[in-house]
């Protein structure tokens, strides 16, 4: 499968990406969900996006609403990294503002079924 190309649209980040962003950023920063490290705005297979772990092979990406084409070159990059292994997930910003615990809730589902964290209370074998 022939890798998109996933530039960001031009135009300014509004204060409603930016605050769904840092708000999904503060919910699953610091290993938040199952002890899974997420980084932001992480280049993966040469194509930014905006949340990953690397652990599960998790991808996130918050896209506005609205966005009509450009949500189907959305759809090929999700399917890019599916081809190549990843689950991703996808957001729009209402989502996030609006539905937080939802969202939080399939993050943690799917961190779950890719990944399970070492137990800390069992003894090392």
């Amino acid at each position: 499968m022939q890798k998109p190309s996933r530039e960001r649209i031009k135009y300014q980040k509004n204060k409603k990406f930016l605050l769904a962003d840092l708000i999904l950023w503060k919910e699953i920063s610091g290993r938040r969900i199952d002890n899974c490290r997420f980084n932001r705005q992480q280049l993966v297979e040469g194509i930014t996006v905006d949340f990953y772990s690397a652990e599960n092979k998790l991808i996130i990406l918050v896209s506005p609403s609205h966005r009509g084409i450009i949500v189907q070159n959305e759809v090929l990059i999700s399917q890019y990294f599916e081809s190549l292994g990843y689950k991703v997930l996808r957001f729009d910003y209402d989502s996030v503002l609006n539905d937080l615990d939802t969202v939080i809730n399939e993050i943690k589902v799917s961190s779950q079924t890719i990944y399970s964290a070492p137990d800390k209370n069992q003894p090392a074998a």
